[in-house]
């Protein structure tokens, strides 16, 4: 692909963009196959105040034979800028285009010049990414592609479709399971949970450790006992050079009144350095900090996404 066309692209998806209003739109065009006709799937996401994603790292296209039960399986990923990976990337009379525009409009598109009946079914789209906070967020939308024809099969085998996706789930574990292993370091178990500090410093690799956080069913770190604090205390953050460590504590909500930002519950145990809480709403988020002894401070949430190599959060996964 050309600059140009790249240029003309873009453009295109912008202008029909402007006449959508949710966050995340997944379509197929035309609505109904037929053969011999092309098919496009795209899903675009624009972070607005309906979305739950701010920050984008990844846009996925999935695909269901199925529209009654549907069974996904992956298709196509397009992260960080114009890499696109998946089986189709490559495959011939079939053209990918994709890429993830930060606060920016984020696409993913294929086309088959030549469309199968097996190409009709069910399409999730799913955007991940973080939050303002940095907390693991996705948001999704889907279609569907009927056939034009209503006497073709187009449902294909679900049996089939069961097996594909549990040989999909089981890679994707594996894939989990090495990501841990090389962005984190890992605690013992402590009363049911895993404690992980992230190892990649200083880039956008940062955000997919806070994504991978969320697809290992973790969130940050909900301190609830002075043994809990101890334990996260000596086992992660006492060799660490990291000097602030965000943990899930906020008072957004409400000034004072400090919360869990994922179950939502108040918090029980307090840590605060000499003279903190301070700066009042300017700080909504709670952290360790390595030179007030790892001590807990109130700070700015939007300080974890500058990747400067300073800061990091602790993780906690329930086993």
């Amino acid at each position: 692909m050309t600059h140009k066309e790249n240029a003309l692209l873009t453009l295109v998806t912008l202008l029909s963009w402007s006449f959508l209003y949710a966050a995340l739109i997944c379509r197929g065009t035309p609505t109904a196959l037929e053969v011999g006709v092309s098919l496009q799937l795209e899903c675009l996401f624009t972070p607005d105040s309906t979305s739950n994603v701010t920050y984008p790292s990844s846009v996925k296209l999935l695909h269901s034979n199925s529209t009654t039960n549907p069974s996904y399986i992956d298709l196509l990923t397009v992260v960080n800028v114009d890499n696109i990976v998946g089986d189709l990337s490559n495959s011939p009379n079939i053209k990918v285009y994709g890429t993830i525009g930060n606060t920016k409009l984020s696409y993913l598109r294929i086309s088959w010049e030549s469309p199968k009946l097996e190409n009709a079914g069910a399409y999730r789209c799913v955007t991940y990414g973080v939050d303002k906070k940095g907390n693991p967020q996705f948001d999704l939308s889907e279609t569907t592609v009927s056939v034009k024809n209503p006497n073709d099969k187009c449902q294909g085998n679900d049996a089939k479709n069961t097996t594909e996706s549990t040989k999909s789930k089981g890679v994707k574990q594996d894939l989990l399971t090495k990501a841990q292993n090389s962005m984190f370091t890992t605690s013992p178990e402590f009363k049911g949970s895993r404690y992980l500090l992230p190892k990649t410093k200083g880039s956008k690799n940062f955000l997919d450790s806070i994504l991978t956080c969320g697809q290992l069913g973790g969130y940050f770190a909900e301190i609830d006992s002075k043994e809990e604090y101890n334990f996260v205390l000596n086992s992660l953050l006492s060799s660490s050079t990291y000097q602030i460590v965000y943990i899930s504590g906020t008072d957004e909500g409400k000034e004072g009144v400090w919360v869990h930002s994922f179950s939502k519950t108040n918090l029980t145990f307090f840590k605060w350095a000499k003279g903190e809480p301070n700066l009042g709403k300017r700080e909504n988020c709670m952290a360790y900090h390595k030179k007030l002894l790892w001590l807990f401070v109130d700070i700015d949430c939007t300080k974890l996404l500058t990747f400067d190599g300073t800061v990091s959060f602790v993780c906690e996964v329930p086993e």
